[in-house]
Order: C-alpha cells, then sequence, then structure tokens
C-alpha cells in the first residue's frame, strides 16, 4: 500500500478560499493527504510543524512567515506551489530554489482577469466613465460639455507595453483583437515571442512613451523597475495619452505623475497599490476628467478564482505523476519579475 503525497495548505483560514476550492479539491480528489493551517496566526513552531513532513506546500495570499531554517529541515519537501504571482514578501523562495526544491506560481492563470481589467481601464478611463458618473449622480449635474468629455478611443492607436511577462503578454494577444499597433519594452523578452505577439520592441522607457497613444505597464516592483518610468517619460506621453498602472506605483516617479495629472497634462488610470495618501488622497482629483483610480480588488473576477484553484490542482498532479511542472520560477527570473 503506497503513501499519499503530504500537502500542506500554508494558508490562513480567512483567506484560504482566494488560492483555493472546490474546484481544487474536485481535481484532486483523494490523490493527497492535505493538511491545512488551522490557526489565524500561527506560532513560528506551528507553521514548521505543518511543513516538515510536507511533500508540497501551497502558499498564497495569507500565508504566514516561513523561516529558512524551516525549509531546511523539511527534509522531504520537494514542492511549491504559490497559488498568486509575486513570491518575494511571501515565501523564503531564496532558501526554496537554493534547496533544489521546485516552485511555481500561477501568474499565468491571472493572465487574462489582469488583461480584461487593463482593457477596461483603458476605456473607462479614455471615455470619462468615472467623471461621467460622478458628476451626474454625486454632483447631479446633467449639463455636460462635449468638448471636455470628448472620448479617447482604442482604434489606431499605439499602445506600448512596458513588461511583457505573462500579463504583457497575454494582454498583447487580446489587443490584436483591436485595430492598434504594439510596442513593448522589455530587456528580457525573448525576441521570438515578441515578434510572435506581433509587438515591436524598443530600446528605452523614453522613446516607448514618445511613440505610443497609450502606455500600460505591467513589470514587477523590484530595485532595478523603481521609478522605471521617469518624468521624462511621462512629458513624452501627454497631454492626451493614457498611462494605465495595473503594477505596483513605486515603478513610476509618482511626483511627477501626480503633478502632470492635477495639471491635465496627462490621462492616468492608477492601480494604487500601495497608496501614497500624501499624493492621491487630495480632494483636487474629484473633480479631474483625466484621472481613474482603482484598487487590486478590482482585477479579481469569479473566473479568477477557478483558474487560480485548477492551476494549484494540475501543479501538484502532474509533478505527482511525473510531468512537467510549469512555469518554473527561478532565482534570476524572480529578480526580475513579480
Amino acid at each position: 500500500m503506497t503513501t499519499k503525497p503530504r500537502v500542506a495548505v500554508v494558508i490562513s483560514p480567512r483567506t484560504r478560499h482566494e488560492n483555493i476550492n472546490d474546484i481544487f479539491y474536485q481535481l484532486v480528489g483523494d490523490r493527497f493527504d492535505i493538511v491545512l493551517q488551522e490557526s489565524e496566526k500561527p506560532t513560528a513552531a506551528e507553521v514548521e510543524a505543518l511543513i516538515r513532513d510536507a511533500d508540497a506546500l501551497v502558499t498564497g495570499w495569507g500565508t504566514p512567515e516561513i523561516s529558512d531554517d524551516s525549509i531546511e529541515r523539511a527534509q522531504k519537501l520537494k514542492l511549491v506551489v504559490h497559488a498568486q504571482g509575486g513570491v518575494k514578501q511571501v515565501i523564503p523562495h531564496e532558501a526554496i530554489l537554493k534547496k533544489g526544491i521546485l516552485l511555481t506560481n500561477s501568474a499565468h492563470a491571472y493572465a487574462r482577469c489582469m488583461s480584461e481589467a487593463t482593457i477596461g481601464m483603458m476605456l473607462a478611463l479614455g471615455y470619462h466613465m468615472r467623471f461621467s458618473h460622478e458628476k451626474f449622480v454625486y454632483l447631479q449635474d446633467r449639463e455636460f460639455d462635449r468638448f471636455q468629455t470628448v472620448g479617447i478611443g482604442m482604434d489606431g492607436k499605439t499602445i506600448g507595453i512596458i513588461g511583457l511577462g505573462p500579463i504583457g503578454s497575454f494582454l498583447a494577444q487580446m489587443l490584436a483583437a483591436f485595430n492598434v499597433r504594439l510596442l513593448g519594452y522589455d530587456p528580457y523578452i525573448d525576441l521570438t515571442l515578441a515578434r510572435r505577439l506581433n509587438v515591436t520592441m524598443l530600446d528605452s522607457i523614453e522613446e516607448l512613451a514618445e511613440q505610443s497613444d497609450i502606455l500600460t505597464v505591467h513589470c514587477g516592483w523590484t530595485q532595478e523597475t523603481t521609478g522605471l518610468v521617469t518624468r521624462s517619460a511621462l512629458e513624452r506621453l501627454g497631454p492626451r495619452g493614457l498611462l494605465i498602472v495595473n503594477s505596483r506605483m513605486p515603478i513610476v516617479d509618482e511626483d511627477a505623475l501626480c503633478e502632470l495629472v492635477k495639471a491635465q497634462r496627462l490621462y492616468a488610470a492608477l492601480n494604487l497599490i500601495p497608496l501614497r495618501t500624501d499624493l492621491w488622497l487630495d480632494p483636487v482629483f474629484q473633480t479631474l476628467p483625466n484621472v481613474l483610480f482603482t484598487h487590486g480588488s478590482s482585477n479579481v473576477s469569479d473566473t479568477w478564482y477557478n483558474e487560480v484553484a485548477e492551476n494549484v490542482a494540475t501543479q501538484l498532479l502532474n509533478f505527482f505523476s511525473g510531468r512537467p511542472v510549469t512555469p518554473l520560477l527561478t532565482l534570476e527570473g524572480i529578480a526580475r519579475s513579480t
């Protein structure tokens, strides 16, 4: 009689449903011995006990701190499936990979909903949907200046994509349905992939901004990418250019961006994670038509939950059946991505 592989789900009970759901359990069936984190705030000893005898871990939003030493003492551990995208602030990825444990995430699983949200931001901002809604509902003003609210559409425009990882690449595929020209910036991209996506790669952010009508950001926040989108690039994009930031805000020169948006020299749709309240909670933004604020939760859809759960189950089933686990993460790749 064979022993089932033990899978430890190291995620708080409060957020576990955002990582695994009924789809996950239907797919894995009784293939694994699944153990769940029971405490909302487990002690270090409780976390270590949970993973000590595990053959695989499932981590994600709500994973407690896992020490390097705990990974070192987990002698049976062979695979970590991270149910979300970014791993750097969540799990000890260096200790995991240096020990030879396979590490995979679900960035590809939520590429579709992130891309849908990005296109939605382009359309909502370009057609002043937030501004028109608030003007009518909150100000109860039925007088619209058509010149002030004339839309900025996508037809015939040039869209620049910063970062052609799982999300940027999927976005490029979706944008193929629009009559747009695609440009890109990603110093690590495989040019074969760029050609397949019909994306013309450029050598600098400034050049990309100057040639784009819409600039959308999809790279991870790292030391290398902090401040990547400079004041110079932002000034080259305006005043009817659209900036879409669906990544962490420090990638952009926030002070310059705030100044340009307030002066109505640039349109911007911003996913404000993390939020700099000293800049973005200024009441002046309530009256401006050229800005749209969203939050990370705006990118989560009903289909996203199922895709993530299916991805986690598939990675576990593939690995313990001897099939490839993809995509695999490496230290080099993590250093320059989400």
